[in-house]
């Protein structure tokens, strides 16, 4: 019949998706005599947890001619742990040597990135040894990282931030370790890589970028805390970044010495007082060389 409107479908899909995900738990001992707690209320400790990215699969999609139906570039898995804090490992592997869904690609998995992080204090140690022995837990120090990573690296030109403002820039970093919160540590592990490129016939591959970070921070009098920040390139066996900084605290005031170092040889040394109670009142003094010739 004139003007009667075609009715609309939308097509069938049908496809798979799946993933994987596994944790494995254990409870702590009860110190040895303790008969007044339940075992079964015992806190849970999260030994492992392996979590794997989704796969997926599309039957409409493997019909088309030169098609295939898998619809997954890459794959995930990443591993975390309560046993050493902030313990993250993950990593990711490209599953084939060209555009995902295609005849012409093949299945070649290779791997594309990987990265891990832990952190370490007084404590990690013994709640680990104490989760076997049944040994009573010590609670951990507040989380604080010993350094903000690039806050003194604001480049405008010279890789150095502006000498005014180094008040807030310095805010923004914390006050480094607690003071009186004895010994800390982060470790972190970063390994890029690209996949090959034909040009001209000729396959090139660049080299992978592997990087390691390191942070330290201790205590050592209730009323000082020294940091030291820096990274290494393992790729090119380079130090990058360095950043040293101690705090002093003066009961009402604080004060502040920090050093920085940048990659291309420019450094920074800042000085810093202020008071507690009135921040606005306070004494700075900075100092920087810049490396015109890099």
């Amino acid at each position: 019949q004139a003007g009667r409107v075609p009715e609309l479908r939308s097509p069938t899909t049908h496809a798979l998706t799946f993933s994987l995900s596994q944790v494995f738990e254990g409870k702590r001992r009860l110190p040895p005599g303790d008969t007044t707690a339940d075992p079964r209320n015992a806190p849970k400790i999260k030994l492992l947890n392996v979590q794997t990215s989704s796969i997926g699969y599309d039957f409409e999609q493997a019909k088309e001619e030169g098609r295939t139906g898998w619809v997954t570039q890459s794959i995930q898995n990443s591993i975390t742990s309560d046993l050493l804090r902030g313990f993250t490992f993950s990593v990711s592997h490209n599953l084939w040597d060209g555009p995902v869904g295609f005849d012409s690609t093949r299945f070649s998995p290779s791997l594309s990135s990987m990265s891990a992080r832990f952190s370490l204090t007084g404590a990690t140690i013994m709640n680990v040894l104490a989760l076997f022995t049944g040994g009573q837990a010590r609670p951990e120090p507040e989380q604080q990282d010993v350094q903000t990573q690039g806050d003194l690296l604001q480049p405008q030109g010279t890789g150095m931030g502006p000498p005014q403002g180094m008040d807030r820039t310095m805010n923004r970093m914390g006050s480094g370790p607690l003071m009186g919160s004895g010994f800390r540590a982060s470790v972190t592990y970063d390994d890029q890589r690209s996949e090959p490129r034909e040009i001209g016939g000729q396959i090139f591959e660049d080299p992978a970028n592997r990087t390691l970070g390191l942070q330290f921070g201790f205590s050592p009098t209730e009323n000082w805390s020294a940091s030291w920040n820096t990274q290494y390139n393992i790729t090119t066996k380079e130090f990058g970044q360095h950043i040293l900084r101690l705090d002093r605290d003066l009961h009402r005031w604080r004060a502040t010495f920090s050093f920085v170092k940048t990659p291309n040889g420019n450094f920074a040394f800042n000085f810093f007082v202020s008071l507690t109670d009135q921040p606005e009142i306070k004494f700075q003094y900075d100092q920087r060389n810049v490396n015109q010739g890099r």
